[in-house]
């Protein structure tokens, strides 16, 4: 049985999704959004719409009656239509685009995915395309749709009803007093219908987000199972920290040929220490350890004829306190300088080469 999906998707699951171009997008809210920025530039830019379309039927009906049918033809068409239309679309154009840039990058922050641009057989297979067109989400799509429409008439029934029946009522009037009531009415459909699509297109925008965020949810195990790759396995990690250790060890070994005395325990604990009086202002631990790693400091310093002088106290508290490469802290100076004294004495009876320098 199969471990349910309980568990909100990671960072890590999130930004791999996303490379993949697996992210939330709404056809619906895009085309509203587009939609909406089209019937504002049609609102704010109508005055100039309207005029210059009546400026053209006054100037079309001028030169049909003053000009000859070919003259007229190419003058009107050529010097009057092209650059009104052009000035009068150029705005809406220019607008349409920046919408759809502005959305696109709004939806997806501008970013291209790999995935989707290369090719792939598996976008061909047949069966997995025939299981997509017969899914429950591809088979409610036309009622969707039948339901947005249904909708979206509605507004504008309501909303052209009333004013067609006042325009109605109140002929007869002035043709273009008529034609500008009904510019308007059409203006305020097409406002009011882009502000439904909005919101229908949120609606779908939110549905399209609960089934991202399902469609990334992780198990149990998966989660699990990504931290132990991101952080790396407990077997893994010990076996990196032993490795870390046994170099450490290693450097440590090569600093104990230096020390002028090793303070023991005798048999657990091994305190490696060096003073150069006129080089350093107090002795500093070089290195230390317990059980083997002790024994190995002993049997170094004994190849190396260094003093073992056997301080059971010093040695357990100089090797809870004291770190590897830390110089000797001033509670435990008197008791190291009488061990330190001690071993240049003996050291200077016997003849041997003193390693605390005078």
């Amino acid at each position: 049985m199969s471990e349910d999906k309980n568990e909100q998707a990671t960072p890590k699951r999130r930004e791999q999704a996303a490379r993949r171009g697996q992210i939330v997008q709404s056809r619906d809210l895009s085309s509203s959004l587009v939609f909406l920025v089209m019937a504002l530039l049609i609102s704010l830019i109508s005055p100039a719409l309207w005029n210059g379309a009546a400026g053209m039927t006054r100037r079309f009906f001028y030169l049909a009656a003053t000009t000859r049918h070919s003259g007229f033809q190419v003058d009107w068409l050529c010097g009057e239509t092209f650059p009104l239309l052009a000035s009068l679309l150029l705005p809406l154009c220019l607008g349409a685009i920046l919408a759809i840039v502005m959305v696109y990058g709004l939806q997806t922050r501008f970013a291209l995915f790999e995935e989707r641009l290369t090719p792939s057989l598996t976008k061909l297979d047949p069966i997995r395309n025939l299981s997509h067109m017969f899914s429950p989400q591809q088979m409610l799509l036309p009622f969707l749709i039948l339901g947005k429409v249904t909708v979206i008439v509605a507004v504008a029934y309501f909303t052209l009803r009333p004013a067609l029946q006042r325009a109605i009522s109140s002929l007869p009037v002035d043709d273009v007093l008529f034609l500008s009531h009904l510019w308007r009415t059409a203006t305020l459909v097409i406002l009011r219908t882009s502000l439904l699509m909005v919101v229908l297109g949120v609606i779908d925008y939110s549905v399209q987000w609960w089934r991202h965020e399902k469609e990334l949810m992780m198990t149990r195990e998966e989660v699990k199972e990504e931290y132990k790759q991101e952080e790396g396995s407990p077997q893994i990690k010990q076996k990196i920290r032993q490795r870390f250790q046994q170099l450490a060890q290693r450097r440590m070994m090569t600093k104990v040929p230096e020390a002028a005395v090793v303070i023991t325990n005798p048999t657990t604990l091994a305190i490696a220490i060096k003073y150069r009086r006129q080089q350093m202002k107090s002795p500093q631990v070089v290195a230390k350890g317990m059980n083997e790693v002790a024994a190995r400091i002993r049997i170094i310093a004994r190849e190396h004829g260094i003093p073992l002088i056997e301080d059971k106290p010093l040695a357990r508290a100089m090797y809870k306190t004291v770190e590897i490469g830390h110089y000797v802290p001033p509670q435990f100076f008197q008791a190291v300088a009488t061990i330190l004294a001690y071993v240049y004495r003996q050291a200077q009876q016997h003849g041997r080469n003193v390693r605390v320098s005078p």
